[in-house]
């Protein structure tokens, strides 16, 4: 019985690239079914998902990492904005209950 190792090392020499760029091209690029991405490799399904979620190339798991990715610049562009903001100086308008000083409490 052969391993995924075993079928890794198989898949790398037919094709003559790492494993992670043959997946990305099946996964990513061409988003084939699993069945369909283990028929053309010429290994198991279950050697296709496990290797497809090792390398995080599942629909869910890249929907996933963009949203985090989405997050996370989303808050060092609040970070960036707010580096230059001095919450410790004297507020001028801050008894008047007007617009500008609303605006500067903002």
């Amino acid at each position: 019985m052969m391993t995924n190792k075993d079928y890794q090392e198989i898949v790398e020499k037919k094709y003559g690239k790492p494993l992670k760029e043959i997946m990305y091209e099946l996964c990513v690029i061409r988003d084939v079914v699993p069945w369909e991405g283990a028929s053309e490799l010429g290994v198991p399904k279950s050697t296709f998902l496990s290797w497809r979620n090792k390398f995080r190339f599942g629909p869910i798991q890249r929907r996933a990492d963009f949203a985090r990715q989405m997050r996370d610049n989303t808050i060092n562009k609040y970070k960036q904005e707010l580096e230059d903001i001095d919450f410790e100086r004297d507020f001028i308008y801050k008894d008047e209950k007007t617009i500008r000083g609303f605006k500067e409490i903002m």
